[in-house]
């Protein structure tokens, strides 16, 4: 990969490398787990895991029956249809772009998932699929202090429209006992997230997807706004010669001490943590030059209302076997 970011009279480039490495493995017909680690340079522009390799993923999945699901162990947190889209460190193949939208990329960084330790269970009805998840909290190791945990309840259908899939998500996190603690990578607040998204497949070659939502990340100030609202719109196009994308995400937060997920051009910092309203302008494209290599690239603006603008390019190999 080659990337360049600028930022006012800022710039970095750089090379970079990434890999996702999975283990699946099914002991029966009804029970499979998998392992993933994830590995690059470290300390880039993106924020690939590194250097060496983490252990992300590990869990095991037990089929009860032909409409339920359980899943034990470490696995994404399930907060909306977009998490299937993901980049996921390396994990590009299948998608047009590489970077996150603005509430993923506040959730994991620019090209991670909010990784989380528990349980979660899936359940299909007549009307559409509810997940429920109980685990740790928003950090994705295993500290959890005060006994609180992760709570999330999806209701996902493709009832309503038709070739229309849409999901309302429901998560609250308690973990505002982690300030303090070094090793707890979790949000350090009390947190809250309610997303609705739809995905709608016009043909085989035009896919529309789009999520609204409202985040709270209560600081226990009563004189401080907490809430951020989110938004997303987003346009795949699938030709012969090329795949393209253009998504526009929205960060609206309604208080200065809640800091923005969107990049930065810094020495020591590569995100831009103050605090200020901000939509992310994405547009890529794919191209498989071979079979399982895809050449990508991807142009991003970073518009910031009081701050100065962030642009990138990316332009990157992508390979599976």
């Amino acid at each position: 990969m080659l990337n360049s970011f600028s930022q006012d009279s800022k710039n970095r480039a750089q090379f970079d490398f990434a890999t996702n490495v999975d283990i699946e493995y099914s002991l029966s017909d009804t029970l499979t787990g998998i392992v993933q680690f994830q590995g690059g340079t470290g300390s880039a522009s993106l924020g690939f895991v590194g250097p060496g390799l983490d252990v992300t993923d590990l869990n095991i999945a037990y089929v009860m029956d032909d409409t339920s699901t359980v899943v034990m162990g470490s696995f994404d947190t399930p907060f909306g249809q977009e998490v299937q889209y993901l980049s996921n460190n390396a994990g590009a193949t299948n998608y047009i772009f590489l970077s996150n939208s603005l509430l993923y990329s506040a959730f994991a960084g620019p090209v991670g998932t909010l990784n989380t330790i528990g349980t979660k269970v899936d359940k299909a009805t007549h009307y559409g699929t509810w997940t429920l998840s109980v685990t740790n909290g928003t950090g994705e190791n295993s500290i959890n202090e005060k006994n609180t945990f992760e709570s999330l309840i999806g209701f996902t259908t493709d009832k309503l429209i038709k070739n229309l899939s849409t999901s309302i998500t429901y998560m609250h996190s308690d973990d505002s006992q982690d300030v303090g603690i070094d090793d707890n990578n979790s949000f350090k607040t009390e947190f809250t997230g309610v997303l609705a998204d739809g995905i709608y497949t016009v043909n085989d070659a035009l896919l529309l997807k789009g999520y609204i939502g409202q985040l709270t990340y209560d600081d226990r100030d009563s004189s401080t706004d907490d809430e951020v609202q989110v938004g997303m719109l987003e346009v795949e196009l699938k030709t012969d010669s090329l795949d393209y994308g253009l998504r526009v995400s929205a960060w609206n937060p309604s208080s200065s001490h809640i800091p923005n997920p969107g990049y930065g051009v810094s020495t020591t910092d590569y995100t831009h943590n103050k605090a200020s309203r901000l939509i992310r302008y994405q547009f890529g494209t794919s191209k498989e030059i071979k079979k399982k290599l895809w050449l990508k690239t991807e142009f991003l603006v970073d518009n910031y209302d009081s701050a100065e603008n962030v642009t990138a390019l990316l332009v990157y190999f992508n390979a599976a076997f």
